[in-house]
């Protein structure tokens, strides 16, 4: 149930597109451009909403090829890694006191980040495949939610699903 609540509590819509370049069956370098939304609460009365915008450059490797070079599988698994810039606009809402704060965090300069994540795809034929993909991001500040703690670096995930077309 924790994971249900994270994903309809502190999950908003995203999108991205990825371009691939394949050095070999095993290993391709690609490049992403990825929007989404952020959201969160917590039981004292503090809530946020935030957009972000994000590039990346990573390196992906393909394990049944790495493993079985001879692979003639529908089936792949991939691991990803790489590093990006992002920018992003946070609205936080403060009902404590009973009284209503809003305050805005815009960075208007693109932000360090850092990513790994791993996929399912299949190729349903020549050409087309479907993917199930799972990342985690690295931001590196603590101002995604517009409260900085401990000055811990913030982060966050995209799940998602997809169609690719070689």
């Amino acid at each position: 149930t924790e994971i249900m609540e994270k994903l309809t509590k502190e999950s908003g819509i995203g999108f991205s597109g990825i371009l691939t370049k394949h050095i070999s069956p095993k290993i391709g370098v690609s490049g992403q451009l990825f929007y989404g939304g952020l959201k969160g609460a917590n039981l004292s009365k503090v809530s946020f909403e935030a957009s972000v915008v994000e590039y990346n450059a990573h390196l992906r490797v393909n394990l049944i090829n790495l493993l079985s070079p001879d692979n003639i599988s529908k089936m792949g698994i991939e691991v990803y890694g790489g590093i990006g810039q992002f920018v992003f606009k946070t609205t936080q809402y403060d009902l404590r006191n009973n009284e209503t704060k809003v305050n805005v965090k815009d960075t208007g300069t693109p932000e360090f980040m850092y990513f790994f994540g791993a996929g399912l795809s299949y190729k349903v034929s020549g050409k087309i495949g479907i993917t199930l993909d799972a990342s985690m991001r690295q931001a590196q500040n603590d101002y995604i939610d517009n409260f900085v703690k401990n000055d811990n670096n913030d982060y966050y995930s995209y799940i998602c699903m997809g169609v690719t077309f070689n």
